[in-house]
């Protein structure tokens, strides 16, 4: 990471406040009373240690941030492949630690497959040894023997399965699926602690060594106790010099108190806005009451921004990070904030007025630039357009560094207009020393992607009857962690906008090994944890729900991921049963939560289909009974999922298709974003019969031939020249969006909304479809940018037009495909 070297020298101590079941209170501060076991750690490395080379165990601090304030320890040598330290540790303490090699430049260490390590996982109960293997320091992959481990993960009393759990070993990390089956493959052979842990310790977390053999798998299944909560009142008085009321956060180790269990922008571990606020009590005092599971180790923090910007100090001045092993009855902590900063100083206020036009419910956010933009902050509102932000720390990294403004922590996405883009300049923060407060006036002109449109659409006022028709919206594919809390708004928008549906992607990576391997990245895949509060969200307005699992990869598109392969007869029977198991475990979540409707295909499977054939035109070459396969698929979702099962196909794809298991599924989703002219400026007229066209010679075939019904899903960009699928910018629209900065890229919002035009008048026509869907919908902000999401834009306006008023549905009850 190429801000790692310059946190090299930030090898702060972590400072942990101990306070626990055994309390006493002194001052301002409640003390636990803890006791601790020697540990040892021993670790096995890849290759000879070179006589330059430095082994350090380092142990990780996640509130503040994993990259961004360990502590390390050296190693001591036993022989020229191992290594040993011993330490006292907490007893109770959930350690996070990975190992570092340093020679000239530190070299953190790497899995089998070349990742590097985010960090292993270790629970102090007694005395013990550690025994680790370093499988490699570089990003390539290891050449030691392997194995794997498998198993379920359930609930000790009632049996049924634990989603959602983390599952390490050896530095290899997973979490369970809706079964509570869980699968961590290439582990060097050897013994090593199994760990699992749930993200906000409702579960007991458990702990046992396993033997990892040569090409083999370790079964190990187990059973959790749920953890007893105990109400835990959290009392702290904060500096004189904080600003009056300011918005106070509780920072966790627990997702509910925003760790989102990878790295962030800049080496963030947590995301501030989805942590709670204190609660301001006046006269500098905040309080927050929260049902905590005993005897989990929760390391946390008070902060004005996140673990890093504008968090708590201790009085030598180093980052502070509490430590609290939950007791066993109710509880109250009381707590201190020394200092804000880590040495005495003045705050530096922003004071900022916004555009007129800014979305009243919208957060203004700002961000800083010391080496690499971190994770946005949430500002102060103050009233009307105006807003503020006091920062206290840490000025000897902000010296000279940037900062700018952006909407909903969408810093990138939704900027000033005068510091828009990812890697865009940001203004100077000059840190002069002051007698006093300083204060940073500014006014933002303009939003990005933020203005008034005067698109005008002709309007008929012939009302169409549509008995339970869907009028759907679909959330882009991409997510990050940071979106969410923003996301509630976006589901109120389209509700009134008369949307009745929302179909939810989940998406999951594949890698490209010898064998395929389709599992969760934390940073671009949304867990089952964040999805149930997509779901209450989505009950809340009213919406029928549909998920749909999906194929994603770390090429920027899923084209360019087939299109580097050459799979073999081995590869696709992994790759199938990865699939299947991924699709299974979505069909049982969606079973269990209710959900009405079950998506699968789609363009990311295209290949995978009989007789597929690669972006590039070749056959994919799949296995000759790959009928069979998708046949048994479709009968396995069935016996675990009770709803409506649709399958999305391209609209291009529609007349080709030919495949019995068809004859199994309820719903078609024809899926389209093609090319409905090759004229640079079309007319309404013009899209609406190249549309009529394909509606009726070619999706029509899939009615004729399979008696089901139709919902047309389109993707079409705000993008001069989307109409014809970007023919004049040489890439389909969707590549451009995705390859291109968004700067380059020539906006034209009216053209959106006059395809949406032509076709919601041609689907309204026509009885065999029965529902419409907008894809790309982007909940987090409104956005007028090149990508296909319409909120906000004149297409919204067309679209809420037919949705609220001209189909007119046949009865309110539950809306059924």
């Amino acid at each position: 990471m190429k801000y790692l070297k310059m946190f090299a020298l930030i090898l702060f101590a972590i400072s942990f406040a101990f306070v626990s079941c055994d309390s006493k209170t002194a001052g301002n501060e409640t003390i636990q009373k803890l006791s601790s076991s020697e540990t040892v750690f021993e670790v096995f490395l890849p290759t000879e240690l070179e006589n330059s080379a430095v082994i350090y165990l380092e142990i990780l601090d996640e509130v503040t941030g994993v990259a961004l304030n360990p502590k390390r320890y050296e190693m001591q040598q036993k022989d020229d492949f191992s290594l040993f330290i011993r330490m006292p540790l907490t007893n109770g303490s959930m350690i996070h630690y990975r190992y570092v090699k340093h020679t000239n430049t530190d070299q953190i260490e790497h899995d089998a497959d070349g990742n590097q390590i985010y960090y292993r996982t270790f629970i102090v109960e007694h005395p013990t040894v550690v025994n680790d293997k370093v499988a490699n320091w570089a990003n390539e992959k290891s050449k030691y023997t392997t194995g794997e481990i498998s198993g379920f993960v359930y609930d000790a009393k009632s049996n049924l399965p634990i989603p959602g759990m983390f599952i390490s070993i050896n530095g290899a990390t997973t979490m369970s699926q809706s079964d509570g089956y869980y699968q961590i493959r290439k582990i060097p052979i050897g013994e090593y602690n199994l760990v699992a842990y749930h993200p906000d310790d409702l579960y007991e977390p458990f702990q046992q060594s396993a033997l990892i053999a040569e090409n083999a798998v370790t079964p190990a299944s187990f059973g959790l106790d749920l953890a007893k909560l105990v109400k835990v009142t959290f009392n702290v008085e904060v500096p004189e010099n904080t600003f009056v009321g300011a918005p106070i956060r509780f920072l966790g180790s627990s997702s509910s108190f925003g760790n989102i269990f990878t790295e962030s922008t800049g080496g963030n571990s947590i995301v501030s806005s989805r942590a709670p606020f204190m609660n301001y009590l006046g006269d500098r005092k905040y309080s927050l009451t929260l049902d905590l599971p005993s005897g989990s180790d929760l390391r946390y923090k008070y902060s004005l921004g996140d673990g890093f910007l504008n968090a708590e100090h201790s009085a030598e001045g180093s980052f502070l990070t509490r430590q609290l092993i939950i007791p066993a009855k109710d509880t109250t902590i009381k707590n201190r904030v020394v200092s804000w900063s880590s040495k005495p100083n003045h705050p530096i206020t922003f004071q900022i007025t916004v555009p007129k036009d800014t979305p009243p419910n919208e957060y203004v956010s700002i961000q800083f630039n010391p080496f690499v933009w971190m994770q946005p902050l949430q500002m102060w509102k103050t009233g009307g357009n105006q807003w503020t932000y006091s920062l206290y720390s840490p000025f000897e990294y902000l010296d000279n560094s940037q900062f700018r403004f952006c909407r909903n922590d969408l810093c990138g996405l939704a900027d000033d207009s005068l510091t828009s883009g990812y890697d865009a300049n940001g203004y100077i923060l000059d840190i002069a020393v002051s007698d006093g407060p300083r204060n940073i006036a500014y006014e933002i002109q303009n939003w990005k992607y933020l203005g008034i449109s005067d698109y005008q659409f002709e309007k008929s006022t012939n009302k169409v009857n549509k008995t339970s028709f869907i009028k759907g919206i679909q959330f882009t594919n991409l997510y990050d962690p940071s979106w969410l809390p923003y996301y509630d708004r976006g589901f109120i928008d389209a509700a009134v906008d008369g949307v009745n549906w929302v179909i939810l992607p989940s998406t999951r990576m594949i890698k490209s090994t010898e064998l395929p391997s389709i599992k969760i990245d934390p940073s671009k895949n949304i867990s089952f944890n964040d999805l149930d509060k997509l779901l209450i969200y989505a009950q809340e307005a009213g919406f029928n729900q549909a998920l749909y699992p999906q194929i994603g990869s770390d090429y920027p598109t899923i084209n360019m991921f087939w299109d580097t392969i050459s799979p073999s007869y081995n590869w696709w029977v992994e790759w199938f049963a990865q699939y299947e198991r991924f699709i299974l475990d979505h069909a049982e979540y969606a079973e269990h939560n209710g959900i009405s409707a079950f998506i699968i295909g789609g363009n990311s499977i295209l290949p995978a289909l009989p007789s597929g054939r690669l972006p590039n035109g070749q056959l994919s070459n799949t296995p000759y009974d790959f009928p069979e396969k998708w046949q048994s698929l479709i009968e396995k979702i069935r016996v675990k999922y009770s709803g409506h099962l649709f399958f999305a196909i391209p609209s291009n794809f529609a007349e080709k298709i030919d495949y019995p298991f068809l004859e199994n599924i309820d719903t078609f989703l024809v899926e389209t974003d093609s090319a409905l002219t090759s004229s640079a400026d079309p007319a309404i007229n013009e899209l609406n019969d190249r549309f009529i066209k394909d509606l009726d010679t070619s999706i029509y075939k899939l009615v004729e031939k399979y008696l089901k019904p139709v919902i047309i899903g389109i993707n079409y960009a705000s993008i001069d020249g989307s109409a014809s699928n970007c023919i004049a910018l040489g890439s389909q629209c969707s590549e451009i969006i995705i390859v291109n900065s968004s700067q380059d890229i020539p906006l034209d919002l009216a053209e959106q909304a006059d395809i949406y035009k032509a076709i919601l008048d041609a689907v309204i026509e026509r009885d065999w479809i029965t529902g419409f869907v907008s894809q790309g919908y982007f909940p987090a902000a409104i956005i007028r940018d090149a990508t296909s999401s319409i909120r906000g834009k004149p297409a919204m306006d067309v679209l809420s037009y037919y949705f609220n008023e001209i189909i007119q549905l046949g009865f309110k009850s539950q809306v059924q495909p």
